[in-house]
């Protein structure tokens, strides 16, 4: 419906543009002279050119109406859509309140399993022998090769835990509710994660303190000359999750390209993941940032992105690319989602490898590309699926058969950016191919001024103040 409505708008404005001409040639001087010698001829051809073109039948009027009736279509389309989303999103709440009511049974089912092994000492051996058997790397190399099982257990677990966390019946909700500062229960997943960051904050982790400052780096590690390509982008992920100064991540990094023009473009590179402890230390990149990012909240990250930006001197006009791997894909999405940034600097691209940011307000004039395996459980962390629009492009791969390290942890390494960057070349290929994809060569037109030209790179490192 929408490429008819887009189609029927481009057919009325094809039926305008002609009627136009058409009428234009009424004005054509040879008819003046020829009104002399035959005014009744040239009187009947130009009541023949104004009937053509602003008659009843008319070009100009058939055009005006074709285009209303796409407008009218349009409309309809956004009422489907609306209704469509509001559907989906009952659907989903009532989904994940099943789900929590299932949760509140699994401390009994613990506690029956738990009888049942004492009771049962041969059969307890018996599974316990099964389980060493399997061990973490059979339970992951079973995720990597069914990934649709991996969907249901990411879709699942935010409010089986939730459940759990209320206990049989709800008879700690009440502690559960304190702990979470109010949010608990809920079925909205924000507020789920905003209460899992205030129940761990009460424990002294998860607390996004601030106190960092930006600066040029004065010791980067090598230099890439600016992306070209999909595969480029994501290289330069990689590239700037290399920048972290110390073996033990105490700085964190953040690439800047400035493309030669008037504007000049920018492509920001955010960082992925770089400290996995859940308590604060010298390094904003870490467990913290990325459950407040998909709490919804301003995290340390967002600032001090912003705070490179304007070191790189970007102004409000300047086109900006936002780039990044896993958290920094979220960032990338918070940040093009957040109108009071949207006010300061002029995003019009996000590119995402292996992040989960189909919950972020994007506005549809911003593009979007979002790489995502079918085997990375990050991706599927916000339990829904991308939306599905003109400006918002997900490639979803299947990894399987195409690992690029060794056997040992396929799960975790379906996530890693070297494992991206092959996707991002098979996007290219895609663009190079006899039968191009009519999505990903639209992307690529929108976005070709970032994706060529002269440029330049700096490295921004974010450090304690």
């Amino acid at each position: 419906m929408t490429a008819h409505a887009r189609q029927m708008d481009m057919i009325g404005g094809d039926l305008r543009e002609c009627g136009t001409t058409i009428g234009g040639r009424a004005l054509d001087s040879a008819f003046a002279q020829a009104a002399l010698l035959c005014p009744s001829e040239v009187f009947s051809a130009e009541t023949a050119i104004a009937d053509a073109a602003a008659g009843r039948a008319g070009a100009v009027p058939r055009g005006v109406q074709i285009s209303a009736r796409s407008k009218q279509l349009g409309l309809v389309i956004e009422s489907y859509r609306r209704v469509d989303a509001l559907a989906k999103d009952g659907l989903e709440r009532l989904t994940n309140l099943g789900l929590t009511a299932l949760g509140t049974g699994l401390p009994l089912l613990a506690v029956g399993a738990a009888g049942w092994v004492m009771t049962n000492p041969a059969a307890a051996l018996l599974l316990a022998f099964g389980v060493k058997q399997v061990g973490s790397k059979g339970i992951q190399d079973y995720l990597f090769n069914h990934p649709e099982h991996l969907d249901t257990l990411t879709r699942c677990a935010p409010w089986l835990l939730q459940g759990s966390a209320m206990g049989p019946g709800g008879m700690w909700a009440s502690i559960t509710r304190y702990l979470t500062g109010g949010r608990w229960p809920t079925d909205d997943y924000e507020t789920l994660v905003g209460g899992l960051v205030n129940a761990g904050q009460n424990g002294g982790i998860f607390e996004d303190t601030g106190g960092f400052k930006v600066s040029p780096s004065d010791h980067v590690k090598g230099q890439m000359d600016p992306p070209r390509s999909v595969e480029g982008l994501i290289e330069m992920d990689g590239f700037v999750q290399g920048q972290c100064d110390k073996v033990e991540g105490d700085e964190a990094a953040i690439a800047i390209t400035k493309l030669e023009g008037t504007p000049p473009k920018y492509i920001v590179t955010i960082p992925g993941t770089q400290a996995w402890g859940p308590v604060r230390t010298n390094n904003p990149v870490d467990l913290s940032s990325n459950v407040g990012l998909m709490a919804g909240n301003q995290v340390e990250l967002q600032r001090q992105v912003a705070a490179a930006m304007k070191e790189a001197g970007i102004e409000p006009g300047d086109p900006v690319m936002l780039n990044g791997h896993s958290q920094g894909g979220i960032c990338a999405a918070a940040l093009a989602s957040d109108p009071k940034f949207r006010q300061a600097y002029n995003v019009q691209s996000v590119v995402t490898a292996g992040s989960p940011i189909a919950r972020f307000e994007i506005p549809p004039n911003i593009d979007v590309l979002a790489l995502e395996h079918d085997s990375d459980a990050v991706p599927k962390l916000e339990g829904r699926e991308n939306p599905d629009r003109k400006n918002w492009i997900t490639v979803k791969s299947d990894v399987r058969g195409r690992m690029y390290y060794g056997e040992e942890n396929k799960l975790m390494e379906s996530h890693l950016s070297d494992g991206y960057q092959g996707t991002g070349r098979m996007v290219d290929q895609r663009l190079m191919g006899p039968n191009p994809d009519p999505s990903i060569e639209e992307w690529r037109q929108h976005n070709d001024k970032f994706l060529s030209g002269k440029g330049e790179q700096k490295v921004y490192k974010v450090t304690k103040s």
